[in-house]
């Protein structure tokens, strides 16, 4: 079975299961951009700046990253969001092989659609 979540409720995870995470790594810019639009669609305005919030998010990946180490029920793989959208073959595999379950791995080829990201790096 999969889920997904982010990554601020990776330590509500019942600790007597195992888990494989399949982590997926952003460019930042992207990450606020996409922030952004979700509170102009709701008619809000972000609480704080872009440089803090990168700051703030840093600081939250690098804390992940480190209590994810230290988890024996969990192992975790990292992907570049970026690089799998617009090159899905490798990390395809990467996550195939990391899973070890029967994945129809032509079909999760046809899964990336480079029109539905929206929010491209603009650094």
């Amino acid at each position: 079975k999969g889920v997904k979540i982010i990554s601020f409720l990776l330590q509500y995870l019942p600790s007597q299961y195992q888990y494989k995470v399949i982590f997926m790594r952003r460019a930042i810019s992207e990450i606020l951009a996409s922030q952004t639009l979700m509170l102009t669609h709701r008619n809000e305005e972000p609480k704080t700046d872009d440089t803090h919030m990168e700051e703030t998010y840093q600081e939250h990946l690098k804390r992940t990253r480190v209590w994810l180490a230290n988890q024996p029920n969990i192992k975790t793989l990292y992907i570049d969001y970026n690089a799998l959208v617009l090159s899905p073959k490798e990390h395809i595999e990467k996550v195939y092989q990391f899973l070890e379950l029967p994945l129809e791995i032509e079909k999760m080829l046809a899964v990336p659609d480079t029109s539905l990201y929206r929010q491209r790096k603009t650094s």
